[in-house]
């Protein structure tokens, strides 16, 4: 490890943004009697940094002002990698890193990248359970998880690492990971990466540095990711749930299978899952895949299988008032996951949708909604006018509630219209920041709120 960190030793180390991947490097640095400086537009985080800390703190709205006065820059994901200070200070030589790129150069381990733009930490958290059913020694970290980098001391060359990888951390990286999952691949984060293009760019780095030894699962029912498969090194496995896909995983009727070397396994009948909705089929075939690609018999995947439950905050059943279910998917966060969420349950619903501005597209969700049960909306947050628009040109003809701004008011509102039998569904479509601190805090809200809905029935008050 102290030969790894050399390069550094004899550099001026900034970290960019001191949240919680900035607090892991700066600890990380100071374990290792490297002393970076710390930049972050806030003033109020100083009083994380620790308290014989004798880097510089330099904070403010010139804040990046003076990046070109170190050598190397560690940004952290919420950043975006191209503003005009950043590929400024690039140009006059300034290394750009992150936590993720030195994790992967420091790493003695066997790493799983999983990558996608829905179903990554329900399916990287699953490859994570099955390795440790099969008795591997395995760690689950990155998008998901914690950032590990205190961890290597501890890791060897038969350890796996398991980690979800976001756009944000892939777009530094010049390495790919030994084993990698790209699950479908739709737009995403425009306000981040400027384009498509851009997003589909930084996606494509989890496998564009493989080599012929490594290996890659990928979603054979996505364009987008079929496209990202030309032309690389490592040796491919798809996953289907419409078609056979060989070498790799698929559905067959009412079996999850798979076969990687000319012979037929099956793996589970679908309703034996205890995660719900069809979407997750792809998910459980690519871990799968994938964990009998690093060793694990096939009666440990499918222990793993069978028992895993699915991520908080994903189709989390909360529970039941009058005959109406109420459903946590806090972790939607993007219209193809609405989608999917209004595809798992067949009963009527009404729907909790809005939040911060990804600058998604809606036109697709409010079709499925149009064409579905969907008997009510409510809308809360920055892309309420977007979605309502989106519906209204859809011809949606269900209620559309968007003037309540709290979840626990929407909870008691969706309350009052909703029958015996009918689906409460928060599945936003959108980000969280603004009225939460993030996914699951909005999720916790969610919750909180059906819990005194059906706190107030049973003590009988109004």
């Amino acid at each position: 490890m102290t030969t790894g960190l050399q390069h550094f030793r004899a550099k001026k180390i900034g970290i960019l943004g001191f949240g919680a991947e900035g607090k892991a490097l700066l600890d990380f640095f100071l374990k290792h009697d490297i002393i970076p400086s710390v930049y972050d537009v806030k003033e109020q985080v100083r009083e994380f940094l620790p308290p014989n800390f004798k880097g510089e703190f330099v904070c403010g709205a010139a804040y990046l002002d003076s990046l070109d006065q170190i050598d190397i820059v560690f940004r952290s994901p919420g950043i975006p990698r191209g503003i005009q200070k950043l590929l400024e200070a690039e140009k006059k030589g300034v290394e750009i890193s992150s936590a993720t790129k030195l994790f992967f150069e420091l790493c003695r381990g066997q790493i799983i990248g999983v990558t996608g733009t829905k179903g990554k930490g329900t399916t990287a958290t699953l490859i994570y359970e099955i390795l440790r059913a099969g008795k591997k020694e395995a760690y689950l970290g990155g998008n998901i998880g914690a950032v590990l980098l205190d961890q290597l001391s501890t890791i060897d060359d038969k350890t796996f690492v398991v980690l979800e990888l976001s756009s944000f951390q892939l777009e530094d990286l010049d390495v790919s990971p030994h084993y990698a999952v790209v699950l479908g691949i739709m737009p995403e984060h425009l306000d981040h990466h400027q384009s498509a293009e851009n997003y589909f760019s930084a996606k494509s780095n989890i496998v564009a540095h493989q080599t012929p030894k490594d290996r890659v699962v990928l979603c054979a029912d996505n364009q987008i990711t079929k496209r990202l498969a030309t032309g690389i090194a490592s040796k491919k496995y798809w996953v289907s749930t419409q078609s056979i896909a060989e070498p790799g995983g698929y559905q067959v009727g009412g079996q999850l299978c798979f076969n990687l070397d000319g012979r037929e396994e099956i793996i589970c009948q679908t309703d034996e899952l205890q995660l719900a909705g069809k979407h997750n089929w792809q998910n459980v075939l690519a871990a799968v895949v994938i964990a009998r690609l690093a060793g694990v018999d096939i009666a440990h995947i499918r222990q793993a299988v069978l028992n895993f439950r699915g991520l908080p905050h994903r189709l989390q059943i909360v529970g039941t008032y009058n005959g109406v279910t109420y459903v946590n998917d806090s972790l939607s966060t993007i219209p193809e996951s609405a989608i999917a969420a209004i595809e798992t349950f067949l009963a009527p619903k009404i729907m909790i949708l809005g939040g911060s501005e990804k600058f998604s597209n809606y036109r697709d969700l409010a079709r499925k909604i149009a064409a579905s049960n969907v008997r009510a909306v409510f809308l809360i947050g920055q892309t309420s006018p977007k979605i309502k628009k989106a519906l209204q040109d859809a011809e949606y003809s269900g209620v559309i509630s968007d003037d309540i701004d709290n979840l626990q008011d929407i909870v008691r509102g969706a309350s009052s219209i909703a029958n015996r039998g009918d689906v409460v569904l928060l599945s936003p479509a959108s980000a969280s920041f603004g009225l939460f601190k993030d996914y699951a805090d909005r999720g916790r809200q969610f919750e909180q709120a059906v819990k005194k809905l059906i706190e107030h029935d049973e003590t009988g008050q109004t």
